[in-house]
C-alpha cells in the first residue's frame, strides 16, 4: 500500500510511525521539526519517506512532486493546530494551519482513502453524552476551525472525488512519549516524579472533563480505522471514560507521588469541557477498546520520561 501521513513529526505522527506496517510503502509529511530525519534514523524506520514541506504554502506543495505525483492508497491527515489556546490569541493563524492547509493539500493531492483526524473539541457549547449525531454550535475557535475542515473533507468527496472516500475521526486526545511538554499528563509526571511536589496550578474550576488514551491504544484505533471497512461516515475515538482534571491531579499524585495534593485554581479554561463521548461506534464498527488503564499510563509515560528518549 502506498500510505502517506501528514503531521509526521508530531506527538501522535511518532507514535504511529512506530506501529506502521513495514510492508507499507510510507511518505511522512512533517513542516519544521529538526529532530524527525534522527528520530526515524534511530528507530530504524527506513521504510519511511520524509518529505519535508510547510502544508501553508500551497505553491510550494504545488511543486512537491512526491506528494502531487499519483495516488495515494491511504492517508492519515494529522496536520492541524493542536492547541486550542492558540486559536483564541491568534484565530487566523489557527485557520491557516488547520484549514488553509487541509485545502491545498486536498487540491493537489490525490488520496483514495482519507481518513481525517477531527477533534472531539467540535462538541463545544454540549453536556451530557455525545455522539455524531448531536446537533453543532461551537464557540471555540478551535472547534470551528475543525468543524470546518470535516465538511471540507465531505465536500471535496462529493464534488471533486477526492478523496474517493473518507472517515472522520473526532478524536478526544491521547498521552505518553513524545508529547509536548505543555501537556497536562506530562506537566504532572514531571511535577510528582521527585515526591516533593504538594500543590498543583489549574485553570478553570477542576470540574472540566478529559477523556485522552494513553497513545499505544490511539495508534491502535488509528490504525484499526485506516483498515477498516467504514467509509463516508464520522465517528468518535475516545476510552469512554472521562474524568475531572481535578480528579486526575489527585489520581496523577496517588500513582506518582504518593501523597493527597493542594489543588489551587486560577483563571478561566479556554476549553470548558461538559460533555462525554459515547464510545459504542468505535466499539461495534473497529472492535476497538482502550487496554491501558490511567495508572498504567502515568507510569509508562514516566519511565519514559526519566530515560528521557
Amino acid at each position: 500500500m502506498r500510505f502517506l501521513l501528514t503531521g509526521a513529526s508530531g506527538f501522535i505522527g511518532r507514535n504511529f510511525l512506530l506501529s506502521i506496517p513495514k510492508r507499507w510503502k510510507t511518505v511522512a509529511v512533517y513542516h519544521r521539526s529538526k529532530d524527525f530525519i534522527p528520530f526515524l534514523r534511530q528507530k530504524g524506520l527506513r521504510q519511511v519517506q520524509p518529505v519535508r514541506c510547510d502544508l501553508t504554502d500551497e505553491m510550494r506543495l504545488k511543486r512537491q512532486k512526491t506528494l502531487t505525483k499519483g495516488i495515494f492508497d491511504a492517508c492519515l491527515y494529522l496536520a492541524a493546530n493542536g492547541d486550542p489556546t492558540l486559536s483564541v490569541t491568534d484565530p487566523m493563524r489557527d485557520l491557516q494551519m488547520t484549514v488553509f492547509t487541509l485545502l491545498h493539500f486536498l487540491s493537489h493531492v490525490k488520496v483514495k482513502r482519507l481518513l481525517y483526524v477531527s477533534s472531539g473539541a467540535v462538541y463545544d457549547g454540549n453536556r451530557g453524552w455525545v455522539s455524531p449525531q448531536t446537533a453543532l454550535n461551537p464557540h471555540l475557535p478551535y472547534a470551528i476551525s475543525h468543524l470546518a475542515a470535516e465538511q471540507y473533507v465531505k465536500t471535496f468527496c462529493l464534488q471533486r472525488k477526492n478523496p474517493r472516500e473518507y472517515l472522520i475521526v473526532r478524536f478526544f486526545g491521547a498521552y505518553g512519549p513524545y508529547e509536548p511538554p505543555r501537556k497536562i499528563y506530562t506537566k504532572l509526571v514531571q511535577a510528582f516524579s521527585n515526591g516533593k511536589c504538594r500543590s498543583v496550578t489549574i485553570r478553570g474550576n477542576g470540574k472540566n472533563l478529559i477523556d485522552a488514551m494513553y497513545v499505544t491504544d490511539a495508534v491502535e484505533g488509528l490504525l484499526r480505522a485506516v483498515r477498516s471497512p467504514l467509509k463516508n461516515t464520522t465517528l468518535n475515538l475516545c476510552s469512554g471514560h472521562p474524568i475531572s482534571i481535578e480528579d486526575l491531579v489527585q489520581r496523577a499524585a496517588s500513582v506518582l507521588g504518593g501523597n493527597r495534593i493542594a489543588i489551587h485554581k486560577r483563571g478561566p479554561t479556554v476549553e470548558p469541557i461538559h460533555f462525554r463521548a459515547s464510545p459504542r461506534f468505535q466499539r461495534e464498527h473497529l472492535h476497538f477498546i482502550p487496554k491501558v488503564s490511567l495508572e498504567a499510563g502515568l507510569q509508562k509515560l514516566s519511565i519514559f520520561l526519566k530515560k528521557g528518549k
